[in-house]
């Protein structure tokens, strides 16, 4: 007797199909680019006397993330920025290399510290070598004036150690460049790959992934549940599936094993396709599909191969020609050579299709002989 129900072969399906649902929610969400995303894109780059951003909405609303559209020409205003903005990276790069090494730790609750503060609030909007100068100058007169007043030189720092806290400042402006210049340079990578997971025509778009990996799991339980009805009603089925072949019984040493070697034999010179094909034949009830239906599902099949095995274009294997050169499953008039988008609206039409289908497979595979009784033997 089979090891499984064909009702745990379904739920394996749903769960798998749960499954693949959820990573689809879960990577839109995190593909989502907002409103303060591109903001924070715009003042690193505006901080650093880079060209502002443009592409940005016109009327932000706060509440949505970018749409596709507003993406592309986001992503459009960054692929001609992303030259200018890699070229300061390296600059900025090459300006913490010519610093040396980093100072000593310094407390910024010292003296020193508080002295590496004053630089760093003076040096942030000019950080040009007179306007350093000026404020070392003006720490060291404020130093020696100190001295003078507390008549005690223990508490005044020396001209090498507020040196110091101006070269603590300086490195510390040189990194964070390096770093607001590479956090604009990861963001604009977000953002170009935000576009490509959200455009259907897109190698990456997340619902594309999801698709190859729907089918794949349908494939899977169209064989499994073929596989258990073969198990269940051997005799009732076996000339379907095998037709005219003959098979040597002598070499099997029970009914289980010559079961068992014949189905897996049969199941595995086909294809998802032929199994489809070949159990719409038996019964069009059997795969709970009807009308254009079936047409679509076997188009659902051909439009995953294309996208595994033609990056999802059209080819001539989809299209599918019959004698006088008319594509049979060609239900959505796909043009030779475009891609086979997985649109919103086509995620949700395979979702359910292949729904209804597992479902109606479960009913036929727990007790395939009823079919075979009602329809007779086929010829």
């Amino acid at each position: 007797m089979p090891s499984h129900t064909a009702s745990a072969i379904g739920d394996r399906f749903f769960e798998e199909q749960r499954d693949v649902q959820r990573y689809v929610d879960f990577v839109l969400g995190a593909a989502h680019i907002w409103e303060h995303d591109v903001a924070e894109i715009s003042a690193k780059l505006t901080r650093h006397g880079l060209q502002p951003l443009s592409g940005r909405r016109p009327r932000p609303d706060y509440r949505a993330p970018y749409s596709l559209e507003q993406l592309e020409n986001l992503r459009g205003a960054l692929s001609a920025l992303r030259p200018e903005l890699e070229k300061a990276v390296s600059v900025a790069e090459a300006a913490v290399v010519a610093l040396g090494d980093p100072p000593p730790f310094i407390d910024a609750r010292s003296r020193i510290g508080e002295w590496a503060q004053f630089f760093l609030d003076g040096l942030e909007h000019d950080a040009s070598p007179s306007a350093a100068q000026s404020l070392r100058e003006q720490a060291r007169e404020q130093e020696r004036e100190s001295s003078g007043e507390s008549g005690s030189s223990d508490d005044v720092l020396s001209d090498e150690d507020v040196d110091l806290a101006l070269r603590a400042a300086h490195y510390h402006l040189a990194a964070r460049r390096v770093e607001d210049l590479e956090v604009a340079l990861r963001k604009c990578g977000q953002v170009e790959l935000a576009a490509k997971l959200l455009a259907p025509a897109s190698n990456l778009s997340v619902l594309r992934q999801a698709f190859i990996l729907l089918v794949t799991a349908f494939d899977a339980a169209v064989f499994d549940l073929a596989r258990h009805a073969l198990q269940r009603d051997f005799f009732g089925l076996i000339a379907v599936f095998a037709g005219k072949d003959k098979v040597d019984i002598g070499q099997f040493s029970s009914f289980e094993a010559l079961r068992d070697s014949v189905t897996e034999t049969q199941l595995r010179q086909r294809y998802l396709r032929d199994i489809l094909f070949l159990l719409h034949r038996l019964d069009p009830s059997v795969l709970g599909v009807q009308g254009d239906e079936f047409a679509k599902l076997i188009e659902m099949v051909q439009r995953r191969n294309v996208h595994v095995h033609n990056r999802g274009i059209v080819d001539h294997r989809y299209l599918d020609a019959d004698g006088r050169g008319v594509p049979r499953y060609n239900v959505f008039k796909l043009s030779l050579g475009s891609v086979a988008a997985i649109t919103p609206e086509y995620w949700e039409s395979v979702n359910a299709l292949c729904e209804t289908c597992v479902r109606s497979l479960i009913v036929w595979a727990s007790n395939p002989a009823k079919t075979s009784a009602r329809i007779g033997s086929p010829s």
